[in-house]
């Protein structure tokens, strides 16, 4: 009965350092969705690279970046690092800077 006990505490002091989440920089963002474009692209678009990226800010904290790519495509990434690295994706259009749509908006702020 002991060891159940003292194995339950070790498994629990194990599991606090990956309740708690960090902000992803930048650039770590920026690698993760070239190097996502680039593996999942269409042959034709392999070679793009980022053209401009953007954050989406929530409760004045980074929820995600936006990365677009000169061959047309959009990579999104998450800049907190408790959950999938990249949320969203695509390879025929671009984002726009700012998200308009209200159901687009309001999915954000679940993060």
């Amino acid at each position: 009965m002991k060891n159940s006990y003292l194995l339950t505490i070790i498994l629990l002091f194990c599991t606090i350092g990956h309740l708690s989440a960090d902000n992803v920089k930048e650039d770590k963002a920026r690698v993760a969705a070239q190097n996502w474009y680039r593996h999942y692209a269409p042959e034709n678009k392999k070679s793009a690279s980022v053209a401009s990226f953007s954050e989406y800010k929530h409760n004045e904290r980074t929820a995600f970046y936006i990365y677009n790519f000169d061959q047309e495509g959009i990579v999104l990434v998450s800049a907190i690092d408790a959950v999938t690295a990249v949320l969203g994706y695509g390879f025929d259009h671009s984002a726009h800077d700012e998200i308009t749509n209200k159901s687009g908006r309001g999915w954000s702020c679940l993060m």
